[in-house]
């Protein structure tokens, strides 16, 4: 075997070097070689959330409603005065809505089932809009198969649209532009329109059909603002099931103003509706077999650019989430959410597995959006998301949950208080030198903890681009084992050994009475430096 050539050192001179090494905050990348990434990155980021300066584990949830079924939509009433919560359940054959505001156990329906004869369900897929009109404020659910339904935040009742081809029961998904709600029928390109401030009346249908040159039929409607030279804009975006987008400005009853703006070619969207695409600002962002799509920059470009999607750094694990689950147009569970007070963009990927025991029926890849790193979370099994004012839920089998809360996931159906499991393994680093060996002989990773209890940490090294979880274990023995009360910061060498060009640092925080919030800044590593082979 060769070997490392020492290097000759005279008395007195150092042999070691010690260098740095930030965390990964540039997040999870699936896209470059492993010897071509960027020293920031990360080549495994599960339940790490990467911050500007620090990479976080991810916070934790905690039950909020249970039930019996899977549920497939969450809705929320935003009245003028209250908020009230909504679960869309499907228990085999039994359709129905149940009332969540409240929380704990739940099973009366408001719709379906067999409570109120408002008008049986069979399908809980809904998308839905919060509306305000000179009556007060409503909340207007559709899913393309059963009549319409509103809610006044008293009672429920079917919706009042008329003249829609195939009567409401056509609408599959709407939105709201220039204070007019826009409907889209299903398996059509008919769009319905309503009157100016209104949530009832006759509609009037806008086919644009010769305006798709790819077939298919409408599949979303997307709302979106534009810059141009001096002001800004709203828009409305009509989107195919083949990745056609029509784009419009004004107002549609007026001839003059309503305006093609755009037409773009993207990829088919993932899902159906709402679930497709979600509203980050003024922009609006679109889940395609092209990636997490940025519509505007899509506008500018005005050609199929993958290169400028949101997603384009984890190209390899979107493109094998798509591939492997995806595959079918309309899967349940894919959804993309916005959740501003967390700063992140969640794209679910939903494996289908709905009873337990279970492994891993779905993950999130997710999108730091202010600094666009990206990072993976696993163990909240969801099927539907929802935001409503600063808080984050999802909907599984059994349970509405609060995400991103507290340090611990307090839901699963056979351990409670289940412990966060995280692993980062960092971009392989010659260390500005690939054709010479390094001797690596120490390293810390520079941490922080905040109040809570202790985890089992383990640190190490992979070099040459091996692939295995370190078996180091942190020593914390300086640590109250009664729970941490104050700010800690951890700064501890421990020895590894291993020989090679390159090498990635490995952290892993396993099972143990964890519930603590845990931060990594940066990683020093010394190592010995070798001859060229």
């Amino acid at each position: 075997m060769r070997r490392a050539q020492e290097v000759a050192v005279r008395p007195g001179r150092q042999k070691s070097r010690s260098v740095s090494l930030p965390a990964p905050i540039g997040g999870l990348n699936g896209r470059d070689a492993l010897s071509n990434m960027a020293a920031t990155d990360a080549i495994v980021l599960e339940n790490f959330f990467p911050d500007a300066t620090f990479v976080r584990r991810r916070k934790g949830n905690s039950t909020f409603a249970t039930f019996t079924g899977d549920c497939q939509t969450a809705v929320d009433y935003a009245g003028l005065t209250s908020t009230k919560l909504f679960v869309c359940v499907k228990n085999g054959s039994d359709f129905r809505i149940i009332e969540a505001t409240a929380g704990g156990a739940i099973s009366t329906a408001v719709v379906g089932g067999s409570g109120p004869a408002i008008q049986a369900l069979t399908s809980t897929i809904f998308d839905s809009v919060n509306i305000g009109t000179t009556g007060g404020q409503f909340l207007l659910m559709c899913n393309g198969t059963n009549p319409m339904l509103e809610y006044d935040g008293t009672t429920w009742s079917a919706g009042a649209i008329t003249g829609v081809t195939g009567g409401t029961s056509a609408i599959k998904t709407m939105a709201l532009f220039q204070n007019r709600l826009f409907m889209l029928a299903k398996d059509t390109f008919d769009v319905w329109y309503l009157a100016v401030g209104t949530k009832a009346g006759a509609a009037t249908r806008l086919n644009m059909g010769s305006l798709f040159e790819l077939g298919g039929s409408l599949s979303a409607l997307v709302t979106l603002s534009l810059d141009s030279a001096s002001q800004t804009a709203d828009h409305i975006g009509f989107v195919s099931t083949q990745g056609e987008i029509v784009v419009y400005k004004g107002d549609v009853a007026d001839a003059a103003s309503w305006t093609r703006v755009a037409v773009v070619r993207l990829g088919r969207p993932i899902m159906y509706g709402q679930r497709t695409w979600a509203k980050i600002g003024g922009e609006a962002v679109i889940t395609t077999v092209d990636g997490v799509m940025p519509l505007s920059q899509s506008i500018v470009k005005n050609t199929r650019d993958t290169s400028i999607s949101l997603s384009d750094k984890i190209r390899g694990t979107y493109d094998f989430a798509i591939n492997t689950y995806g595959t079918a147009y309309n899967t349940i569970g894919f959804a993309v959410i916005f959740h501003p007070f967390g700063r992140k963009l969640l794209f679910n990927v939903y494996a289908g597995v709905t009873s337990y025991p279970r492994e891993q029926p779905a993950y999130q890849l997710v999108m730091n959006t202010e600094t666009k790193a990206w990072c993976k979370f696993t163990n909240w099994n969801a099927i539907c998301w929802l935001v409503t004012g600063d808080l984050l839920y999802y909907g599984m089998d059994g349970k509405l949950v609060q995400a991103d809360t507290g340090n611990r996931d307090q839901e699963e159906a056979t351990v409670n208080d289940r412990f966060i499991v995280a692993y980062a393994k960092q971009a392989f680093n010659y260390f500005g030198s690939r054709g010479t060996i390094k001797h690596f002989k120490a390293l810390r990773f520079n941490e922080m903890m905040f109040p809570g209890y202790l985890t089992d940490i383990y640190q190490g090294i992979n070099v040459d681009f091996q692939d295995f979880v370190p078996t180091d274990f942190l020593n914390q023995s300086t640590l109250s084992s009664g729970g941490v009360d104050y700010d800690t910061i951890i700064s501890e060498w421990i020895g590894t050994t291993g020989a090679g060009y390159c090498a990635a640092p490995y952290l892993a925080l396993l099972p143990a009475n964890n519930g603590l919030t845990f931060a990594w800044a940066s990683t020093d590593i010394i190592f010995e430096t070798g001859g060229v082979l």
